[in-house]
């Protein structure tokens, strides 16, 4: 059975009591919330006290591991973050804060999801939405689990051999397949049926973040995100391929969280000027 806890679906690495903005967080298919575990330590330092990054666990993996069924179909998981009545959301006690909304891959179509989702039912719209490794939403094409919900079991470990990123004592671990097979044939399915349904673009603004060897998503697809914004747009690419996010350097991912603050540019400077003392009266 699913829970609905807040606390089950927004993990808090560095908890901060009163922050001047959330950043929610979605991992790529196959992923879980540990792919942003190091993120506060690398946030830039005048916003690391009053920036929260905030990872959204789904069912199925790290800690809700026991957790079914799992989502495979996006109104489904969308309609359940987001229902009609707001105060029923896993996310509302998380929604007292401006926040914002980075996803990579699967993720960034979650997190435009839920950013229409709260829009448009309840007036709630992210100071930036920042997606990585993700084609803009009404664009069909290729993604790296594509077909995989039809694979039999050797299929998938082969697939994600090919892909890169797994130990291999994971994939070679018998014991281990039912824990990550599951997630990773529902995720490719959640991906696999997505249908993009036109809307109102959003009124925040749109970065774009991609992999200069990435060959599931090129520049064309990154650049179409702009069609999906009334607001400013930024692109940027870092070195690596479609897993960018999780194998760049720390370096490039303080970059990379860098170009997020910036997309957030006018919460992160009011976080800014509430950091420094206020002038002596003399």
């Amino acid at each position: 059975m699913i829970s609905l806890d807040p606390a089950q679906w927004v993990r808090r690495p560095r908890r901060l009591s009163q922050p001047a903005l959330r950043l929610f967080c979605l991992p790529y298919a196959g992923g879980d919330h540990t792919l942003f575990q190091r993120w506060p330590d690398l946030l830039p330092e005048a916003v690391r006290d009053h920036l929260e990054i905030c990872p959204i666990q789904l069912p199925g993996r790290a800690h809700r591991i026991r957790e079914y069924p799992l989502f495979t179909s996006m109104p489904m998981l969308i309609n359940t973050l987001v229902p009609p009545t707001l105060a029923a959301s896993p996310l509302a006690p998380w929604l007292d804060r401006p926040f914002a909304f980075f996803g990579a891959s699967l993720g960034g179509l979650i997190a435009f999801e839920l950013a229409r989702a709260l829009s448009t039912r309840h007036q709630l719209s992210p100071v930036a939405l920042c997606v990585a490794a993700c084609r803009a939403p009404h664009l069909p094409g290729p993604h790296p689990l594509e077909g995989m919900e039809h694979f039999s079991d050797e299929e998938v470990i082969e697939h994600v051999r090919a892909l890169g990123g797994t130990p291999e004592y994971v994939l070679a671990d018998a014991r281990l397949l039912p824990v990550i097979l599951p997630k990773l044939r529902a995720d490719a399915l959640l991906e696999a049926t997505y249908a993009y349904v036109p809307d109102v673009a959003l009124d925040c603004p749109i970065t774009v973040c991609g992999g200069e060897q990435d060959v599931f998503v090129g520049l064309p697809e990154l650049v179409a995100w702009q069609a999906h914004t009334y607001s400013t747009f930024r692109l940027q690419q870092f070195p690596g391929d479609h897993f960018f996010v999780r194998d760049a350097p720390a370096r490039d991912r303080t970059l990379l969280l860098e170009q997020i603050v910036r997309a957030c540019c006018k919460t992160c400077e009011q976080i800014s000027a509430d950091a420094r003392p206020a002038p002596v009266q003399r």
